[in-house]
Order: structure tokens, then sequence, then C-alpha cells
């Protein structure tokens, strides 16, 4: 089943973002799961933004205000036992009071733990991955192909991780 991921955007955002995007991918990569889930460790990966405040600083929103097309390509680790007051909240493009009164919405380590309780998933995974999505036109994510993810995948594969459940927002 194809997505269309521009169904909702403005036509004349969609004309560009299309040609750009259809053009940088040509088929979704896919890696079957190698275990069954009841015995697989999970991992989450939010587009949010989103920080623990107790040892990260947060997102470049200031140069993401001057410059709209613009996000910060770095990434942060989030720690499963994060409590929801130490988590940083400030992207541009969605509402972040929604993040601070549940941030489930974003990051749903509550239902992961009730999967791995109801023996549906084996195992949360110790930490867990947040970008700033809305990241711009192809050119602009080098940072996050050379810098970013490799950093997340040798954590993902320290912390024995068998997949990544991406929450986009």
């Amino acid at each position: 089943m194809e997505i269309d991921s521009f169904r909702y955007l403005p036509r004349s955002l969609e004309r560009l973002y299309r040609d750009a995007v259809v053009a940088a991918v040509a088929k979704t990569p896919f890696t079957p799961l190698g275990k069954p889930l009841n015995q697989s460790r999970i991992a989450l990966l939010t587009t949010a933004g989103i920080w623990d405040r107790t040892r990260d600083v947060g997102f470049d929103y200031a140069r993401e205000k001057r410059e709209p097309f613009w996000g910060d390509p770095s990434g942060r680790i989030i720690p499963a036992a994060i409590e929801g007051d130490n988590v940083g909240t400030g992207h541009l493009h969605i509402n972040n009071l929604h993040i601070q009164s549940d941030l489930n919405i974003v990051l749903p380590l509550d239902r992961l733990r009730e999967l791995v309780g109801q023996g549906i998933v084996g195992a949360i995974a110790k930490n867990h991955y947040s970008v700033m999505g809305y990241q711009g036109f192809p050119p602009h994510l080098a940072a996050w192909e050379h810098e970013t993810i490799p950093h997340f995948i040798g954590q993902l594969r320290a912390d024995k991780v068998d997949a990544v459940v991406l929450a986009p927002v």
C-alpha cells in the first residue's frame, strides 16, 4: 500500500516537496525483524525534537525561527526512565503543551511498557531517540545521514536493540 505523505500539504508546497523527496527516495528501505516480536527489544524514535533537560541542551529553535525551512539535524538520546518534568520541548511546528501534558503523544513509552507487560513485545530498550522533524529538503539531510543516524545506530547496537518504532509527529 502506498502512503501519500503529501496529501494534506498546500498544493504550492506539495509540488516543492514531492519533486525533491520522490527523486531522493526511489524505494522504501525495509529489513524484516530477525526474531519474534515477543523476544525483541524495542526502542522508540520520535521526530518531536524533545530532550532530557537534566543532561542535554535543547535543539536550535532560534535558528529554526530565523530559517523556517531549516531543522536542527542533531539528535538526542532519551532514557526510558525519563520523568515528564525532565522533558524539554520547543518545536515550532507542533503544540508543545500537548507533549508536556502527555509524553506518550510523541514518545509512547507507557504504551510500549504495556505491550511488554502483555507479552507482545519482549523488552523495552533502556534508551530512546529524538530528532527534530520538519527538516526541509533532502540536501539538508546530510548531517542526519552521516552523523546523527550513525551515532544512533552505534548506541542501538550497544544496547542490543532489535527494532526501532518511529513515532512521527
